[in-house]
């Protein structure tokens, strides 16, 4: 078994980063908490100006993964 990596770039609507952020982090929480299999979870942003997030998702392994799409989290 190997971990499986998801880097991806979620691009928010003009003015609605920080609000996007905030949802990203309480969805980060619950996957931490109550997904087992998810090690990481990182949320990034690159300036004040930009409406970019990032984010790097790590998963135990594929199991994981399909745990967490299928999970309540993302309903």
């Amino acid at each position: 078994m190997s971990e499986l990596i998801i880097v991806g770039t979620i691009s928010a609507m003009a003015g609605e980063r920080d609000r996007v952020v905030l949802l990203l982090q309480e969805h980060r929480e619950r996957c931490l908490r109550f997904e087992e299999g998810t090690v990481s979870f990182q949320i990034l942003t690159a300036d004040e100006n930009d409406n970019d997030i990032f984010v790097h998702e790590v998963y135990r392994d594929d199991e994981a993964f399909n745990r967490h799409l299928n999970g309540p989290s993302l309903r």
